[in-house]
């Protein structure tokens, strides 16, 4: 009995061990590495092992060498610690370097130049904070003939600069800076690799909403109310609606299994969309496109202005006899900024409120799509003033190429 219970025991505290090993592992540290004091201790204790590992290294060398002094062990310590960390107290600012110019596909050129130059900066600056540490607190170096208390600061750096080699110091700033791009680069990926998976679930709902027109019923409603419609009054007019109507949702298939598109390839389904529209209102609905066409190649979500026009013709167009729906694009710097503007009817002063914290499946489902697609990196406003219409403001990255989830 005695045995058995120690074998359940046992069995029960490694199986506790380990689950709360794996949940510390995935829960706790990433919690922790974001506290400034941990990673203080971390790099606190890397450059610390360095200095170790090169202290022991000089101390076996010069023991083998006999034409060289004997060197107090914490003499050589001291001197390493002090270069070492000298590196630790520069990190924030070679990371600033970093952040700022990243050295990517699109900027390579001119942000690794401006790394070749703070590198031979940073070099000087990290040889004169650390002999100046040296100084201060009198450690006396094997190739100075004279003690460091004999020496000024000047002549003290002056010959430390000449003993120590400075592409070292040049060749330790590199690796700061291929460490951190790597670190920042296999981050993005993970954090991508996540992103891709939220996408494909948000792609699903998108698909489905799009063929059963859950953005807005109204549409695959009134068209097919419109068909019926015209089937007795014009023959044509309704057999022309329904072959754009399968046109639209042909398209829509078509470009079901991706996240952007190309804005032609956007334009031209809003054009199938707009033109099921016209026929349904006739001349009460007219659309002007004011796009730059150096637009044109670049990358867009899929199925974003649909939802958008549809908005402006519910909630401004219908609500009045007619009215005109301005769709414009440009690009400013890194980002292009869309617009649609219709002069509809607009919101009342009344229902603004109500408005403002209860959008359509159409405006919801689209910013949702906008934040897992840029993470934050876009921008989407609607005003809405009555009887001026609505005016939504769309501004996205421009990029000439699909992100990693349409590959």
């Amino acid at each position: 009995y005695t045995f058995f219970r120690r074998k359940i025991l046992a069995t029960n505290f490694r199986i506790i061990y380990i689950a709360s090993m794996k949940t510390s592992t995935k829960m706790n540290l990433p919690l922790l590495w974001k506290k400034r004091w941990v990673r203080f201790l971390v790099f606190f204790g890397i450059f610390t092992v360095i200095a170790l590992l090169y202290t022991t290294e000089v101390m076996i060398m010069y023991k083998n060498i006999e034409s060289f002094p004997d060197i107090p062990l914490t003499t050589q310590l001291r001197f390493e610690l002090s270069f070492w960390y000298t590196w630790g107290v520069l990190l924030p600012v070679i990371f600033w370097l970093c952040r700022k110019y990243r050295i990517d596909s699109e900027r390579w050129g001119r942000h690794a130049t401006v790394h070749i130059v703070a590198g031979g900066l940073v070099s000087v600056a990290h040889l004169i904070i650390s002999f100046s540490v040296m100084w201060i607190i009198r450690i006396n170096l094997i190739w100075l003939d004279e003690s460091a208390d004999s020496l000024s600061w000047s002549s003290f750096v002056g010959r430390g600069f000449g003993a120590k080699n400075l592409h070292m110091q040049y060749l330790v700033y590199w690796v700061i800076i291929f460490l951190h791009h790597a670190i920042y680069y296999y981050k993005r990926s993970k954090d991508n690799e996540v992103r891709a998976s939220q996408l494909e679930a948000n792609l699903l709902e998108a698909k489905l909403e799009a063929l059963k027109m859950q953005i807005h019923p109204h549409f695959l409603f009134n068209t097919l109310h419109s068909v019926s419609s015209l089937m007795h009054k014009d023959p044509k007019a309704a057999d022309t609606m329904i072959s754009k109507l399968g046109d639209f949702l042909r398209m829509t298939l078509d470009r079901s299994e991706v996240q952007e598109v190309p804005l032609k390839e956007e334009l031209e389904l809003l054009e199938r969309y707009v033109e099921i529209e016209e026929i349904r209102f006739g001349n009460r609905l007219k659309v002007e496109y004011r796009v730059n066409p150096v637009l044109l190649d670049a990358y867009v979500p899929n199925l974003i202005f649909q939802p958008l026009v549809e908005n402006a013709i519910s909630h401004g167009i219908s609500k009045k006899q007619g009215g005109k729906i301005l769709i414009s694009g440009e690009r400013d710097g890194e980002y292009i900024h869309f617009s649609v503007i219709d002069n509809g009817r607009g919101v009342p002063v009344s229902q603004k409120f109500q408005f403002g914290f209860k959008q359509g499946v159409g405006l919801s489902n689209t910013r949702k799509r906008l934040e897992q697609l840029y993470n934050g990196n876009h921008t989407l406003t609607v005003i809405s003033n009555e009887e001026s219409g609505f005016s939504v403001k769309l501004q996205i990255p421009y990029r000439t190429k699909p992100y990693l989830w349409n590959n």
